[in-house]
């Protein structure tokens, strides 16, 4: 029966042979430098076919001639299991790769969008998002109450709109937040709260990341800071505030100018503002001697399909779908026509949209990266700053208490502190120096030279002082006696006019 099996087991690897020699061959190829889809996944296969073909031309293999009597009482059905485990002990000791079950993952942005009132930001959301929340109406926690501002200030998760797009191929969940801030009427007003949450979002990571009683790894959890602001800008007019906003924001977080409510200008009036606001944009970068406004690569922009001109993104939003397109169509119907908001010839959104979650997606999270630990060395860093604040039981506190700090720049305080060094640093050379030179003895009459030095020093200092202070008293003796006579004599009538009727301080 043994030898049955194993000319059965021959017979039917002539064929894995055959595949054996086409899957040498083909290694030779990828050695070479050719690849081709069926070569980088076969590799396993053809050491599992040679090492077969091999088995069967050199005889019963072990896992027969251990089975062989098994085989014989139990029939075809054990010689096949035998065989199946057999390959997949030879495919696992030829396998190339670890295999590990895929996970979930988690990627997380936060974009801030900043304008004035009335500009569309709500349905620019839900614009943006509808697609992905399979919803034309995503409930969109906007800024549009009367306590916005308040609000803002106290508890910005109010404010914020959390998406959860889950990509069931590869695994991988998608978190995007979306922070609505309070339509200014003043930006003096509300450009400080603004910036401060963006500040207090960067302090938020450090607390989480030097929490001592954190119990998941980083990237499971939340992230709180802010990759990118998208700045409304009101059709036909680019205030000055705007400008100087841009700017202050353009040092913290990527500023991504929108003209809003484009289908409100003409093409050429279009063309015209979009030129007024990259120009002035760019005598603020010149002012401020660093970009204002953020940078896409050119592959980026063109992959993205971005038009020329761009940025500002010229963006159309409605809260109408044209359901004969699609479901999540949105247009703007006019007597005259229809501006559709997703169709790149009448806006910048599909662009922008592609921008921000496609193709600069992993440039924006890095630079979050790269600002966050140019903030995080500054705080660890610089903790003898009192303006820094050191949280208890953090990593910061630590290296405070280590020394570790960076030393302030305080030069009046570094200059005296030098200056005690180095007298002290004389005075022990001058002792050591004296007493190997003429022992104890000489020491101490250099002593007494100087304690007899500073006596007389004294002496004089103090009959030169006397000296001053009777001069000092005569000369206010003569003074007084000028101006009020003798104590008896009645003063001079002009002095008598000048003190007044009631004495020389105004009352008897």
């Amino acid at each position: 029966m043994s030898t049955r099996t194993t000319r059965a087991r021959s017979a039917s690897l002539q064929e894995p042979a055959e595949s054996a020699v086409n899957g040498k061959a083909t290694q030779d190829k990828v050695a070479d430098g050719e690849h081709s889809p069926e070569s980088s996944p076969s590799s396993d296969n053809t050491a599992f076919d040679r090492s077969m073909a091999e088995d069967g031309r050199n005889g019963p293999s072990h896992a027969a001639q251990a089975s062989g009597s098994s085989n014989t009482s139990n029939g075809p059905a054990s010689r096949q299991v035998a065989d199946t485990q057999h390959a997949k002990d030879v495919r696992a000791a030829f396998a190339g790769v670890p295999k590990l079950r895929p996970q979930w993952s988690h990627k997380y942005m936060t974009i801030l969008v900043v304008g004035e009132s009335g500009l569309g930001k709500t349905t620019f959301i839900q614009n943006m998002f509808a697609a992905y929340c399979q919803d034309s109406t995503v409930p969109v926690n906007d800024a549009s109450a009367p306590t916005a501002k308040e609000d803002f200030i106290s508890a910005p998760e109010k404010l914020c709109t959390d998406i959860t797009v889950r990509d069931e191929t590869n695994l991988i969940a998608f978190h995007y937040r979306v922070q609505d801030s309070p339509g200014y009427d003043n930006m003096e007003v509300n450009m400080d709260p603004i910036l401060d949450y963006i500040n207090d979002a960067n302090h938020a990571c450090l607390r989480r990341e030097q929490d001592a009683r954190r119990q998941g790894p980083l990237g499971k959890t939340p992230d709180p800071r802010v990759d990118v602001c998208v700045y409304f800008i009101a059709p036909h007019r680019l205030k000055p505030v705007d400008c100087k906003f841009i700017a202050r924001l353009a040092k913290s977080v990527p500023v991504l100018p929108v003209l809003a409510k484009a289908d409100s200008m003409t093409t050429g009036e279009l063309e015209a503002f979009r030129k007024t606001v990259r120009e002035t944009l760019s005598k603020v970068a010149k002012d401020e001697g660093r970009a204002v406004v953020h940078d896409f690569s050119h592959e980026a922009m063109r992959e993205a399909g971005v038009q020329a001109g761009a940025p500002p993104f010229a963006v159309i939003s409605s809260n109408t779908n044209d359901l004969s397109v699609g479901k999540f169509w949105p247009v703007r119907e006019y007597p005259w026509g229809a501006c559709e908001a997703l169709s790149s010839a009448h806006s910048d959104l599909p662009a922008l949209k592609k921008l921000l979650f496609e193709v600069a997606y992993i440039d924006l999270k890095d630079q979050t990266e790269q600002r966050y630990y140019a903030f995080r060395e500054q705080q660890l860093m610089n903790l003898d700053d009192p303006t820094l604040p050191i949280h208890r039981g953090t990593i910061a506190e630590q290296l405070h208490r280590a020394g570790l700090a960076r030393p302030p720049n305080r030069p009046v305080r570094n200059f005296l502190g030098a200056t005690v060094r180095y007298l002290a640093a004389g005075v022990a050379f001058y002792v050591v120096a004296t007493y190997a030179a003429g022992g104890q003895s000489r020491l101490k009459s250099d002593v007494d030279r100087l304690q007899s030095t500073g006596g007389q020093a004294m002496e004089q200092v103090q009959s030169t002082g006397g000296q001053a202070m009777r001069q000092v008293q005569q000369t206010s003796l003569s003074t007084k006696d000028a101006i009020f006579g003798d104590k008896h004599s009645p003063p001079p009538e002009d002095l008598r006019k000048k003190r007044g009727p009631f004495g020389i301080f105004g009352r008897g």
